[in-house]
C-alpha cells in the first residue's frame, strides 16, 4: 500500500509522506553529526600529538604559545597537589605521634 501511495504522489506531483522526509532528515542528521565527531576526532588527536611533543615542528607560534600555557598549568598543578600531599603526610605524622603518645599514656 505504502509504495502505491507513493508511487501516486510522486505521479501526481504530491510531496512526500512525512514519514519519508522524517526519515530523510534524521539520515542527514546523522550523517551531520558523524562528520563532526570524525573532526572533532581528528582534532583531538592532533593535540594529544603535539602535547606529547609530536610534530612540534608543525605547529605555529600561537599554538605553540598555547602549548607552553598548557604545560606550565600543568606543571603548576602538579606541584600544587605534590605541597598537598607533603603537607598532609606531616599532618598524618604527626597524628601517628599523637596517637602513639595517648596509647602510653592509657597503658
Amino acid at each position: 500500500i505504502d509504495r502505491t501511495i507513493a508511487r501516486y504522489r510522486s505521479v501526481a506531483g504530491l510531496p512526500e509522506s512525512s514519514s519519508c522526509n522524517q526519515r530523510s532528515r534524521t539520515a542527514q542528521f546523522w550523517k551531520t553529526e558523524i562528520d563532526e565527531m570524525k573532526k572533532l576526532a581528528d582534532m583531538l588527536e592532533a593535540r594529544n600529538k603535539h602535547i606529547c611533543g609530536a610534530d612540534l615542528p608543525l605547529l605555529d607560534m600561537k599554538d605553540l604559545k598555547q602549548l607552553e600555557r598548557q604545560i606550565k598549568t600543568g606543571v603548576e598543578r602538579r606541584r600544587l597537589l605534590s605541597e598537598h600531599i607533603n603537607m598532609l603526610k606531616r599532618k598524618q605524622k604527626a597524628l601517628q605521634d599523637e596517637n602513639a603518645c595517648l596509647q602510653r599514656r592509657v597503658s
